[in-house]
């Protein structure tokens, strides 16, 4: 039985990723037809489209009353982000971060961060404390954040051209482009729901807390698209939409992963999610301490990105003691 709920997940992320890629695609060619810049499609069509898995995932977990596997997902997911898929992506040969990036967006991402575990803790942290909750006033000031910057990246847009001297890109129909977006959602929503059913059965038969299936297996698997987008966009030295895909994906997973299925169904905030959300606090200031004061700044070196990958052997470890 075990067998037959990992033989699930593991196709409930086949239509996840597949359906990702879907909806990365044709948004990105809707978008590149407005001429938006890379770092702009990646801070926003691509970070939407490579975390519509958490949203799913997080918003059926929240529905069904599975609140740790709906919180543990969304602070899995920016753990894994940054310390997983930014740690193999910079093994490729370093990422090249532009100023704007780290003055503004990592910034923002950790102040949602902080404003996170201010709204649920108050100004005390706990692992133990009682009867904390992520409500729909909490949801809703988050959600309130993620509008703010939506308007910034609208506000801040730069359009390029996109082309080899001059010459326009040759791109595919709109109706096509569609396609790959409506068909992107059915497979997001169809494997959102095979993966949440299946890690709660799992973690039930293996007497493991929904918590840390929710941190792991499940937030693993829906980081498999920004791992995908990001590593496939370093090769091609599109290291805008790598790192914009992450920092993006980060900000849109608290502000609307969390905030919308905290608005259609508050739950309850188990208080062992504190270390966590301290983990994704570090790693986003590690983050910015990298890029903004390293010996090379602007850029997340390769050592530094080996560095994030044995943090990431470490939290697993940590969590599985």
């Amino acid at each position: 039985m075990i067998l037959f709920s990992l033989a699930i997940i593991a196709v409930g992320f086949l239509f996840l990723t597949k359906g990702a890629d879907w909806l990365v695609n044709g948004a990105t060619d809707l978008a590149k037809r407005a001429n938006m810049s890379d770092m702009a499609i990646g801070l926003t069509i691509v970070a939407m489209g490579t975390s519509l898995p958490e949203l799913m995932v997080s918003l059926l977990a929240a529905i069904n009353g599975q609140g740790d596997v709906s919180i543990g997902n969304v602070l899995g997911s920016n753990i894994v982000n940054i310390l997983l898929v930014l740690g193999i992506t910079g093994t490729i040969g370093g990422l090249l971060i532009q100023k704007n990036t780290i003055r503004i967006e990592i910034p923002i991402s950790i102040a949602m961060t902080v404003v996170l575990f201010l709204l649920i803790n108050g100004f005390s942290f706990s692992m133990d404390a009682p009867d904390l909750q992520i409500t729909r006033l909490t949801s809703g000031i988050l959600f309130l954040g993620f509008i703010a910057f939506m308007v910034y990246v609208a506000k801040s847009m730069k359009t390029t051209h996109e082309g080899t001297h001059g010459e326009p890109v040759v791109h595919r129909p709109v109706y096509i482009s569609l396609l790959y977006l409506f068909g992107g959602i059915i497979g997001l929503a169809i494997g959102g729901n095979l993966v949440v059913e299946n890690s709660v059965k799992l973690a039930q038969m293996a007497g493991i807390s929904e918590r840390v299936i929710g941190l792991t297996i499940v937030a693993i698997g829906t980081s498999l698209p920004e791992l995908a987008t990001s590593v496939v966009a370093a090769i091609n030295k599109k290291t805008d939409i790598a790192i914009g895909n992450v920092v993006g994906s980060n900000i849109f997973n608290i502000g609307f992963v969390l905030a919308v299925s905290g608005l259609i169904q508050p739950m309850q905030y188990n208080a062992g999610f504190n270390g966590d959300l301290i983990i994704v606090l570090m790693a986003s200031l590690l983050l910015w301490a990298f890029t903004a004061f390293g010996f090379q700044k602007n850029m997340l070196e390769r050592w530094e990105a080996i560095l994030f990958l044995i943090l990431f052997a470490g939290y697993t470890g940590w969590l599985m003691m």
